[in-house]
């Protein structure tokens, strides 16, 4: 994978540590957000170079998350090749979390209620049937399942196996 190192070193006009942080935390995004947009007004870099800034990072960054050496050349500016390795450490979890997985869409939230139905005999004897209603955010789009209270048992004792697997793997 070809880096351009020289285009790291327009991260020198950045105002801070925190602004250089913010740069390689979402040099990969499209479209660019706007706040990377104000930083590279501010920084005075003209649209082609910051493309190929924002390139290079994400090379980087994916270097980096693949535990490839970065092979920083011999002679780069020594602080900051030293900041974009901190950063990239700080930031590796954060990496994880929002990568997207291949074939599978992104896990975004939940809602849920608790709905409380009556039988269709008079109110005062008819049995109640609590269910659960439960709003999945995945992927963009927004799944609705309606559960009984012997379904939420179900689910919680099957998350709670993939959870004792989760933590014993991690464990190793």
């Amino acid at each position: 994978m070809d880096i351009d190192y020289n285009s790291f070193l327009h991260l020198l006009k950045a105002s801070s540590k925190g602004q250089v942080k913010t740069i390689v935390r979402l040099a990969a995004r499209v479209p660019r957000p706007r706040v990377l947009l104000d930083m590279q007004a501010a920084m005075e870099i003209n649209d082609h170079e910051f493309t190929v800034l924002l390139q290079n990072l994400t090379k980087l960054q994916m270097l980096f998350m693949r535990n490839k050496s970065l092979d920083f050349p011999e002679g780069f500016h020594s602080n900051l090749q030293s900041l974009l390795e901190n950063i990239l450490e700080e930031l590796k979890d954060v990496f994880v979390k929002e990568s997207p997985q291949p074939g599978l869409p992104k896990y975004e939230g939940i809602d849920w209620r608790i709905d409380v139905r009556t039988g269709n005999s008079s109110v005062e004897k008819a049995p109640k049937m609590p269910k659960a209603v439960i709003e999945f955010k995945i992927g963009g789009k927004k799944e609705v399942v309606e559960l009984s209270k012997e379904r939420v048992h179900g689910l919680l004792d099957v998350l709670g196996k993939v959870k004792e697997q989760l933590d014993s793997l991690a464990d190793n």
